[in-house]
């Protein structure tokens, strides 16, 4: 027997008169249809009023969730809902309560009250900033490390940062540099060929330190050597204005010219160093005798030296 699907129309061929489809599968989609008219009939109405507005309206009784007329009023639907949600929360939070200070129950004037009394209130938030101060205090007692120095210090106050005032003034002055002025692009120094940064107040530094500066500067100069103004010896100068030899000859020089005993290049010239020591070196008669030998400059220096003398000597008994 040949017969033709219902469901999708293909034929096929069976020997049971009571087959009607032609797979198990438009069997179940046979199935659904007649569940589907049944419960849910085609072109079915049901007429129901809008809660929001009250105007009637035909809808499917099979959708049990269409309330309203249209989405403006499931709009104003949804408003009233959270509105009726808010006031219930206002009303739940107005309910009586305990002032956690002093115990009193009180009603709430808005949901974000908690003591009874601004009194209350007060002491609370006075509690919480002597805490807060208490805290300050004991974090300001502990020791830090100034930033800019280095230095171990003990604050003052919390938020006291550098050590002086001299320190902060300096990091305000770094910051403020730093901000305005960018920091040029390292150089190399010329004489030791060491990369080194560039201070933004001295763009125009061409050496790494004054040593590099001062050797670059005798390497070009070239200059001739004289005598030291001081103490008489030979030496290659590394600047043009250079009259001592070492910086000990140059500050015996300025000290003997603050004590007056010098001044100036001919009076440090007319000092003959040898015949003042070997003056200090005669016995405390003979030098009696000689003193007359040695002008005004030379008797100042000689007191000078044996006093120094006197002194090492002393210190290297332990007296």
């Amino acid at each position: 027997m040949t017969r033709t699907c219902p469901i999708c129309g293909k034929e096929f061929a069976t020997a049971d008169s009571r087959k009607l489809y032609c797979s198990r599968a438009c069997t179940h989609r046979a199935g659904t249809r007649r569940w589907w008219a049944k419960h849910h009939p085609h072109g079915a109405s049901e007429t129901r009023t809008c809660p929001i507005c009250g105007e009637e309206f035909e809808t499917n009784p099979s959708r049990k969730v269409h309330k309203y007329c249209s989405k403006t009023c499931a709009r104003r639907a949804g408003a009233r809902r959270q509105t009726a949600r808010k006031t219930a929360a206002r009303k739940a939070a107005r309910r009586p309560r305990l002032c956690p200070v002093c115990g009193t129950e009180f009603t709430p004037q808005h949901h974000r009250q908690r003591y009874c009394s601004p009194k209350c209130s007060l002491l609370i938030k006075r509690g919480r900033i002597l805490a807060l101060r208490a805290r300050r205090r004991i974090e300001a007692r502990k020791p830090k490390v100034c930033p800019l120095c280095g230095k171990e210090f003990t604050p003052s106050h919390a938020r006291q940062k550098y050590c002086t005032k001299r320190c902060m003034s300096r990091a305000v002055s770094r910051r403020f540099w730093a901000n305005h002025h960018p920091a040029p692009p390292p150089k190399v120094c010329p004489t030791c060929g060491k990369e080194f940064a560039v201070d933004p107040k001295h763009k125009a530094t061409r050496f790494c330190s004054k040593t590099c500066a001062n050797r670059a500067i005798a390497g070009t100069l070239q200059l001739p050597p004289r005598t030291c103004a001081w103490c008489g010896k030979e030496f290659t100068p590394r600047a043009a204005q250079g009259r001592y030899c070492s910086l000990s000859c140059r500050d015996g020089a300025r000290n003997a010219r603050r004590r007056g005993v010098v001044s100036g290049a001919s009076s440090a010239q007319s000092v003959d160093l040898d015949r003042v020591r070997a003056y200090l070196a005669l016995p405390p008669a003979e030098r009696w005798a000689r003193h007359k030998e040695l002008n005004a400059a030379e008797h100042k220096i000689a007191q000078r030296m044996y006093a120094e003398d006197h002194a090492s000597r002393c210190v290297a008994v332990n007296w």
